[in-house]
């Protein structure tokens, strides 16, 4: 089976880098946003070049302390929140919200999706 030309655009990015961009663009800080999702300040930068790299955009200009978003990345930020909460909504319906006990062991539920985007701790 071919992949039609929108399969074979999202199989080339690293959708783990998409939580990283939402964090940017609402923290406007690469500390901050590292932060709001436990990781360090260098790999929420190589995070940053990842997805400049990717949709060939500067997409955050540092602007004094704060980075500024460009057009791409406002546009960006407008079409994948939505799609990134319906993934959400999805991943929360297909995750039990209470252990099923096996028997003889005890089992314990993994983590659930919240709503998205996450709230900043």
């Amino acid at each position: 089976m071919a992949l039609r030309p929108d399969e074979s655009e999202l199989r080339r990015l690293d959708l783990n880098l998409l939580p990283v961009f939402v964090a940017l663009m609402r923290e406007r800080s690469v500390t901050r946003a590292g932060q709001a999702l436990f990781l360090s300040q260098p790999a929420t930068s190589a995070a940053l070049a990842r997805l400049r790299a990717a949709f060939r955009d500067e997409l955050l200009i540092r602007n004094g302390k704060l980075l500024e978003a460009t057009p791409r990345a406002e546009a960006l930020m407008a079409a994948l929140v939505p799609s990134l909460q319906a993934i959400s909504a999805t991943l929360a319906g297909a995750t039990p919200s209470t252990p099923r006990p096996t028997s003889g062991s005890s089992a314990s539920a993994g983590p659930t999706m919240s709503a998205w985007p996450p709230s900043r701790c």
